[in-house]
């Protein structure tokens, strides 16, 4: 799809695909004093992501006045394509211990680490940018000051204003 025709959140395409491999190892022992059991185990989980979306640069069309004309046809507000593509993989342990008393009590201990997928509406491929006239003013001062720093007769007239 060519970026100029994109409209923010009509092109929308993810995948995911994960792959995942567990393992456990049980173990008990009932000559101790408190009888003692449980398992330890991991899980590996390999995610892959494809993404597919795009953004609008920041429309800069009203600044004219401060920035240069290469910035304004730059920055005129066009939509653009982007695509991501991730593989990331977790690995989760756990452990279960049970200790068993006299008279039908017991303790149960159980630690683990675990993963949580954010909502599917939150993976969106959507870039997002923005520009404010305070920002590019900040940015244009700081540029000039740099260029600037070694002469003592600037001919930015934000060098002046930031002399005085």
């Amino acid at each position: 799809m060519a970026a100029d025709r994109v409209r923010p959140g009509s092109h929308q395409h993810r995948d995911e695909r994960t792959q995942a491999a567990y393992g456990v190892l049980y173990f008990g022992n009932d000559e101790m004093a408190n009888a003692l059991d449980g398992n330890v185990g991991v899980r590996v989980v390999k995610t892959s992501v494809n993404t597919a979306g795009g953004g609008l640069m920041p429309d800069m069309s009203s600044w004219a006045d401060v920035v240069t004309p290469e910035v304004l046809q730059r920055y005129a507000g066009q939509a653009f394509t982007t695509d991501t593509n991730s593989t990331y993989t977790d690995v989760l342990p756990s452990l279960n211990l049970r200790v068993r008393f006299d008279h039908g009590l017991q303790w149960r201990f159980a630690a683990s680490k675990a993963i949580a997928r954010p909502e599917f509406r939150l993976m969106q491929a959507w870039l997002p940018l923005s520009a404010s006239a305070s920002a590019c003013q900040q940015a244009w001062t700081t540029a000039c000051a740099r260029s600037c720093a070694d002469r003592p007769t600037c001919p930015s007239p934000a060098m002046a204003a930031v002399r005085t």
